[in-house]
């Protein structure tokens, strides 16, 4: 029995920080999310000066989580939505609405795709 206990808490280890990692990247794109879908929102009603405050409002959450994210997410992943952030200040300092809109809901999703991938769910293990 005794030669089971250590291999037992290795993986209950695992499986808790596993569990902490996603519950965190979830938290930190929290705010991302909501600050994009208000960019989204303001441009639909032309308020880009609201835009441009929300978009680097999200841009700035996600340079605060940055050295968090390096360390346990997919490098490509990032680096895409951190193109596709720039891309969307751009944007919408441009004013530029159909563009904008679709920029801002591929970044959405590459957010949600990260935060899914990150988090704990019995079709990654398995």
């Amino acid at each position: 029995m005794k030669h089971c206990l250590l291999p037992t808490l290795i993986l209950l280890t695992l499986f808790s920080l596993s569990l902490a990692n996603g519950n965190a990247v979830q938290q930190n794109m929290e705010e991302c999310l909501q600050n994009l879908e208000f960019a989204q929102f303001s441009s639909a009603h032309n308020d880009w000066d609201g835009t441009i405050r929300a978009v680097e409002g999200a841009y700035s959450s996600w340079q605060t989580h940055q050295t968090y994210l390096h360390v346990f997410c997919h490098r490509d992943t990032l680096s895409n939505i951190d193109s596709l952030f720039r891309r969307c200040l751009i944007l919408s300092r441009d004013e530029d609405t159909p563009e904008f809109h679709a920029n801002t809901a591929e970044l959405i999703s590459q957010i949600q795709f990260l935060a899914e991938t990150e988090s704990f769910r019995i079709k990654h293990v398995l």
